[in-house]
Protein backbone atom coordinates (compact mmCIF):
# COMPACT_ATOMS: atom_id res chain seq x y z
CA UNK A 1 0.00 0.00 0.00
CA UNK A 2 1.53 3.40 -1.09
CA UNK A 3 2.12 6.10 1.71
CA UNK A 4 -0.40 8.86 1.53
CA UNK A 5 0.47 12.36 1.10
CA UNK A 6 -0.72 15.24 3.19
CA UNK A 7 -1.10 18.43 3.23
CA UNK A 8 -1.47 20.36 6.74
CA UNK A 9 -2.61 23.73 7.81
CA UNK A 10 -0.17 25.35 9.53
CA UNK A 11 -2.07 26.78 12.16
CA UNK A 12 -3.79 23.19 12.91
CA UNK A 13 -0.46 21.81 12.89
CA UNK A 14 0.73 24.28 15.82
CA UNK A 15 -1.70 23.86 17.78
CA UNK A 16 -1.86 20.42 17.67
CA UNK A 17 1.70 20.86 18.81
CA UNK A 18 0.78 22.74 21.84
CA UNK A 19 -2.25 20.56 22.97
CA UNK A 20 -0.69 16.82 22.43
CA UNK A 21 3.33 17.64 22.22
CA UNK A 22 2.99 16.09 18.53
CA UNK A 23 3.90 17.48 15.36
CA UNK A 24 1.89 16.57 12.41
CA UNK A 25 5.52 15.59 10.80
CA UNK A 26 6.11 13.56 13.45
CA UNK A 27 2.01 11.96 13.53
CA UNK A 28 2.36 11.06 10.20
CA UNK A 29 5.28 8.33 10.69
CA UNK A 30 2.44 6.31 12.13
CA UNK A 31 1.68 5.65 8.21
CA UNK A 32 4.89 4.17 7.73
CA UNK A 33 4.21 1.29 9.48
CA UNK A 34 2.94 -1.71 6.98
CA UNK A 35 0.75 -3.26 9.80
CA UNK A 36 -1.26 -0.09 10.27
CA UNK A 37 -5.28 0.39 9.99
CA UNK A 38 -6.50 3.52 8.31
CA UNK A 39 -10.61 3.76 8.78
CA UNK A 40 -12.64 6.83 7.13
CA UNK A 41 -14.34 9.10 9.92
CA UNK A 42 -17.98 9.63 8.32
CA UNK A 43 -18.70 11.21 10.95
CA UNK A 44 -16.56 13.98 10.44
CA UNK A 45 -16.03 14.39 6.42
CA UNK A 46 -18.19 17.68 6.40
CA UNK A 47 -16.74 17.49 2.76
CA UNK A 48 -13.13 16.87 3.09
CA UNK A 49 -11.93 13.19 3.50
CA UNK A 50 -11.26 12.18 6.83
CA UNK A 51 -9.82 8.93 8.06
CA UNK A 52 -8.08 7.73 11.51
CA UNK A 53 -5.63 5.02 12.21
CA UNK A 54 -4.21 3.07 14.30
CA UNK A 55 -0.53 2.06 14.28
CA UNK A 56 1.39 -0.96 16.03
CA UNK A 57 4.01 -0.37 18.99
Amino acid sequence: MPTPSFEWDEGKGLLNQKNHSVSFEVAQTAFDDLKRVIIRDLDRENGEKRVFGSATC
